[in-house]
């Protein structure tokens, strides 16, 4: 005797004829476990993550990374170290990313995004080139000068740290011992 249990979609890929959500009856004759089809529908795909700034190059003492997803509800995992990202090898974006590394060093990040019965979205890649927006580092003395810390404050007597010091029409990066 068939009991019907339940109804449940799922994804399948044929690859002659795509993606599609098959629907099916779960039934059990005897102790087999029997799926017969009831329709098959298109599956929907995620559309693919969009990383801003999509240039090559990022400044990382004041750009940051964001992605988003067009597909309402969609949950997008990345990664910094090149890797493909997934559920379980990535990070869940959930707010802007900040960067940190060797100036001139690159990063590849990589993006995609997930729903809940729909077909992944395709890996969205961009890589940087890791920069600063000011360059130079000198050592410094107690040369007459305005410093500032690196959020732009106004530092009158500059401690032993990093700043940046203003003499005329002239910025740069300064350690000052």
């Amino acid at each position: 005797e068939s009991i019907a249990l339940y109804s449940y979609a799922n994804s399948y890929t044929y690859p002659a004829e795509g993606v599609y959500n098959l629907i099916a009856a779960v039934s059990i004759h005897g102790e087999t476990l029997q799926l017969t089809p009831i329709a098959f529908e298109d599956a929907e795909v995620v559309e693919t993550p969009a990383i801003t700034p999509a240039a090559s190059s990022l400044d990382i003492d004041t750009q940051s990374i964001e992605i988003t997803c067009a597909t309402e509800g969609a949950e997008i995992y990345y990664t910094t170290n090149g890797e493909d990202p997934d559920d379980s090898n990535g990070e869940y974006y959930s707010a802007p990313i900040s960067l940190s590394g060797t100036v001139g060093a690159t990063v590849t990040v990589k993006a995609r995004a997930y729903k809940y019965g729909f077909v992944p979205s395709e890996i969205a890649t961009v890589t940087y080139q890791l920069t600063s927006g000011v360059e130079d580092v000198v050592l410094g003395s107690d040369a007459a000068a305005e410093y500032f810390n690196l959020q732009g404050v106004r530092v009158a007597q500059p401690a032993a740290g990093l700043y940046l010091r203003r003499c005329g029409d002239k910025v740069e990066k300064v350690v000052v011992k």
